[in-house]
């Protein structure tokens, strides 16, 4: 059986390894932030997950780095997964996307409903909630802050309450 994480973009290396744990040693070596490896073919595919899709077999497990350490948290819903940081700090949009970006990370995309779902289960009670979308280079054409892609017209009402876009 094949599933698929929601994962957007992604840096990955192939490369030969003998075991789970040799390849968890080179992801770290590497300083990757996430890996897979497949028994089978005894290949360790390491990377850099920012959120297309990744196809895993029962013979393949994804393992992701999410540093609770640093306050963020490694959130799950179904195949959906994120690791996601809250701030309680009150900032404008801009701000928002330099803090991540001096995290080396971004604001969260939510390109999915579930991804959208996830975030509104585990954080119901906070009323906004800067999310990795703008329009600042073009009026009214949203990109995707993760790989700028844009959120076309069918992408808008999932993630914009009515008549505000």
């Amino acid at each position: 059986r094949e599933n698929t994480l929601p994962v957007s973009q992604s840096t990955v290396t192939t490369v030969q390894a003998r075991s789970v744990l040799d390849c968890a040693l080179t992801c770290l070596s590497t300083n990757c932030t996430s890996f897979s490896f497949d028994d089978q073919q005894d290949t360790c595919d390491i990377g850099n997950i920012t959120v297309s899709n990744v196809a895993t077999s029962p013979l393949t497990n994804m393992y992701i780095s999410c540093n609770a350490n640093d306050g963020f948290k490694l959130l799950i819903k179904g195949s959906v997964i994120a690791c996601v940081y809250l701030s309680n700090n009150q900032v404008d949009y801009i701000s928002a996307r330099e803090n991540c970006k001096a995290m080396s990370s971004h604001l969260l995309t939510v390109k999915t409903l579930d991804k959208l779902q996830m975030l509104q289960d585990n954080y119901r009670s906070i009323k906004q909630i800067w999310i990795g979308l703008n329009d600042i280079e073009v009026e009214n054409v949203f990109r995707w802050e993760d790989d700028n892609s844009v959120c076309d017209t069918t992408c808008r009402p999932m993630v914009f309450e009515s008549g505000r876009y």
